[in-house]
Formats: C-alpha cells, sequence, structure tokens
C-alpha cells in the first residue's frame, strides 16, 4: 500500500480491482477513459453526465450502429476527460470470440492538451 504522502503526480486514481494502489500519468488517463465508457451515462448520482451508454448498441450489427457507437464514445471522452483531444476511434470485434462472445472493442487515439503524448488504448465493451 502506497501512502498519500509518497504520490509525486497531480493526477492519479486508486487503480481499479488493487486495493491501496494508484495510477498517475498516462495509465490514470487510460483508466479514467475505461470508466468512462463502461459506466453507464447517469449511473453516479452527482455526476449525471459521466459515463457513456454505449451498451445499447452492443448485440447489434456493427455497420447499423458503428457511426453512433463512435459519435457517443467521442462525446463521452470530451466531456469527461478534459485532460485529452481524441483523434480517432476505431471499432472492431474481439480478437478472440470464444473468450468474450459478443462484445466490442474500440481502439481509441488520443493526446494530451499539453501535446506531449500521443497514446492509443483498446476498451472493450
Amino acid at each position: 500500500m502506497q501512502p498519500w504522502s509518497e504520490i509525486p503526480s497531480l493526477d492519479w486514481s486508486p487503480r481499479l480491482g488493487a486495493l491501496g494502489e494508484v495510477v498517475e500519468g498516462v495509465a490514470d488517463i487510460d483508466q479514467c477513459i475505461r470508466t468512462i465508457l463502461t459506466i453507464p451515462l447517469g449511473s453516479i448520482p452527482h455526476r449525471p453526465s459521466f459515463g457513456a451508454d454505449l451498451w445499447q448498441y452492443l448485440g447489434q450489427p456493427l455497420p447499423a450502429v458503428l457511426a453512433y457507437l463512435v459519435r457517443d464514445a467521442w462525446e463521452a471522452i470530451e466531456q469527461n476527460e478534459p485532460r485529452v483531444r481524441v483523434t480517432a476511434i476505431t471499432p472492431g470485434l474481439p480478437l478472440d470470440h470464444s473468450q468474450t462472445p459478443g462484445v466490442a472493442r474500440l481502439t481509441i487515439a488520443y493526446v494530451d492538451r499539453a501535446g506531449t503524448a500521443a497514446r492509443t488504448i483498446e476498451v472493450a465493451l
């Protein structure tokens, strides 16, 4: 467990699924983007605009919902993660359908607002 006084970064979050650990820098941004895209819109009482309703597109034919999926993900990230600027979102299916049947994935490319880091992450829905 890391003491709070030893966290050097101003931007950090508790690491999800790891009691007492924290994420900082781009790892914190990646975790926040994953959280935004996987939490249903309005599920946090005091932050009704936090999250995205991407679940409504799951199970539907990708060509029919492609534009909506990308648009909603893009808007959710831009609205809820001020540290980044999204540059591209590419939807796709999981590489191994036997482990995650019917689950979509989004590949998100972004740069931080300072323009110092360009990253690509994948989020499974």
